[in-house]
């Protein structure tokens, strides 16, 4: 077993927060006054740790994960551009881990394979190979608050 390497993920996690205050402070960050404002860079990455709770807390996704097994807890969320380890997932009472894929390989891993934020609405596809096992989930945003609009999961 590979030793847990803290010093690199603080690294990560100090370069994410440094990058967010430096986007808070321009104009691509910046809240207008209006309700149809821009996102902030906060608030889509708020959005996103919803969403992706919703979706690993899906009741037709739960016959799949067998947290019983050795290597099924803590689960383990691939790493992509939209999902970063600074995210505060939980599963089975465990932090969800967020890893790149070749830190994952060879073990039980969620990937999502499509996350599409576009407003209140939002797309996400997912893939957990160990189980042979494919969905996808649609979402809606109201008064700030996400919610599983539809939702499929198959056997491949």
């Amino acid at each position: 077993m590979r030793p847990i390497r803290y010093g690199f993920w603080i690294a990560v996690t100090a370069i994410e927060l440094l990058l967010l205050g430096a986007c808070r402070t321009g104009d691509a960050g910046q809240r207008k006054d209006s309700k149809q404002s821009q996102v902030s860079v906060t608030e889509h990455a708020s959005a996103v740790q919803a969403i992706l709770q919703l979706v690993i807390d899906l009741p037709q996704l739960q016959p799949f994960l067998h947290p019983e097994l050795p290597d099924r807890t803590p689960l383990v969320l691939i790493q992509t551009q939209e999902i970063s380890p600074s995210l505060a997932l939980k599963k089975f009472g465990h932090a969800v881990l967020i890893r790149e894929m070749r830190a994952a390989q060879g073990k039980p891993f969620l990937h999502v394979t499509h996350l599409d934020v576009s407003g209140s609405k939002a797309t996400v596809r997912l893939q957990y190979a160990v189980e042979g096992v494919s969905g996808e989930v649609e979402l809606k945003e109201k008064d700030g608050v996400w919610s599983v609009e539809k939702a499929r999961i198959w056997e491949r």
